[in-house]
């Protein structure tokens, strides 16, 4: 009997966590699904494990890939996956054993092109969590324009990141319209964001998506993970990021998600000159990636300049931080936000 979902999982040197996310899998109450295993060239026991896994479970399928990222492994797992829908679980990350199961119900049998359910997210060290992106309502026709732009940023005076959850783990896809429109993951030692990539070149073929208020994925935050540390190669990934965003058919035809595309940027722009900050670079590296990132055309958007006054505070501020040209005025502008913060608590 054919699996009604395939599983996705991209294995890179999660050895401390990969059991934990593998148990999550195999004792899902849902039994009609595959469990992919991408092993992306890890060098630490992740292989071994994945290898056990498959060799207990007639549910799970192992393949061993040279590393290529977490793109080339989820390219990986779709090329083998034969669901009727694909779900995508990061590692070190787990799940509720009623995922698949209560996604699958949600989905009517097929009704809806995605379907996302609520998220934990918590630290690897705590046990504390916080539920995100908890909804409950269907969405189709024009309004799945509107659901891309909330995974984008936040609407133009919130000082919310986001309001939806942009990245494709915690949900449910239809896996023909991947497949039937060729949506691949794209290179994430090209682009910046992959998953941001993803829903916009799939966005155009969705038709429905439903969202569910139960919260099944847990997303634990791991302090060494890729995105969470700057290297100087993400300053040009985010320039190709967005002007890959812009240049997609669904944002011409649809102008109001340009202005989500800005606060998205504003907000890379901003973490990117903070993790500059905290870096071990020289005085001499950190100036010069502060002006290369000062000196982008962000700030002479026309959008952005003549909207200004209604951008939300915390972008404000974090234009104020990405406009600083040496690490002198960026630790400036910081400080003075907090003695502010400071002075408002004790007032």
């Amino acid at each position: 009997m054919l699996p009604i979902i395939s599983v996705i999982v991209p294995v890179y040197n999660t050895s401390k966590y990969l059991a934990r996310c593998l148990d999550s899998l195999t004792n899902q109450t849902f039994d009609r699904i595959e469990i992919i295993l991408v092993d992306d060239g890890s060098t630490d026991s992740s292989p071994e494990i994945c290898d056990s896994y498959a060799a207990g479970f007639s549910n799970v399928k192992c393949i061993h890939k040279e590393n290529g990222g977490i793109d080339s492994a989820r390219n990986a797992g779709l090329s083998v996956a034969t669901g009727e829908f694909v779900s995508f679980v990061d590692s070190d990350d787990f799940v509720d054993k009623s995922m698949c199961e209560s996604l699958f119900a949600a989905s009517e049998d097929g009704k809806f092109d995605i379907v996302y359910c609520a998220v934990h997210f918590a630290w690897h060290d705590s046990r504390d969590t916080r539920v995100e992106y908890s909804f409950d309502e269907c969405v189709s026709g024009d309004a799945v324009v509107e659901s891309l732009a909330d995974l984008t940023a936040s609407p133009w005076s919130s000082d919310s990141y986001v309001v939806r959850n942009m990245a494709v783990w915690g949900a449910l896809f239809k896996r023909s319209i991947i497949a039937d429109n060729c949506v691949l993951f794209r290179s994430e030692r090209q682009l910046l964001s992959e998953d941001t990539i993803f829903d916009y070149e799939l966005y155009p073929y969705v038709n429905s998506i439903r969202y569910i208020p139960n919260p099944l994925y847990f997303y634990c935050y791991n302090t060494q993970s890729i995105s969470r540390t700057f290297s100087v190669f993400k300053i040009d990934r985010l320039d190709s990021m967005m002007k890959f965003l812009a240049s997609q058919a669904i944002v011409k035809e649809n102008p109001s998600l340009l202005p989500r595309l800005i606060k998205l940027e504003i907000l890379y722009r901003y973490n990117h000159m903070r993790s500059i900050l905290k870096s071990n670079m020289s005085l001499f590296q950190k100036n010069k990636y502060i002006r290369v990132i000062s000196q982008k055309n962000l700030l002479k958007n026309d959008l952005l300049l003549t909207n200004y006054s209604q951008l939300g505070p915390r972008f404000q501020y974090m234009v104020s931080v990405v406009r600083q040209r040496n690490i002198f005025a960026l630790t400036s502008v910081i400080l003075l936000k907090k003695l502010k913060k400071f002075a408002s608590i004790h007032e």
